[in-house]
């Protein structure tokens, strides 16, 4: 977490180039939306970027994943079923 935009916390992880990222280790990033096409888009992408991604399906899941896998960073849905993005920050 870098920054405090009105209260939501974001991150920023460095890219090298098209090839993917500058460590040797790849930056673990959650993708949490309920939306499947928009899912596979970003991890497509973050994949192909070189991070080592994981999805969720709903904020629930997103806590979850948070909690067992730490990711670095996470990018998600404001608004989703279950537990909508905003709980997930407060309680991530």
């Amino acid at each position: 977490r870098d920054r405090d935009v009105t209260g939501v916390q974001t991150c920023a992880l460095p890219i090298s180039n098209s090839r993917g990222v500058t460590s040797k280790s790849k930056h673990r990033v959650l993708v949490v939306d309920d939306e499947r096409s928009i899912r596979d888009v970003v991890d497509d992408a973050l994949s192909q970027a070189g991070f080592d991604v994981h999805t969720a399906i709903d904020g629930a899941d997103g806590l979850a994943a948070v909690r067992d896998w730490s990711p670095e960073c996470i990018l998600l849905d404001i608004m989703m079923p279950k537990i909508d993005g905003l709980a997930v920050i407060e309680l991530a």
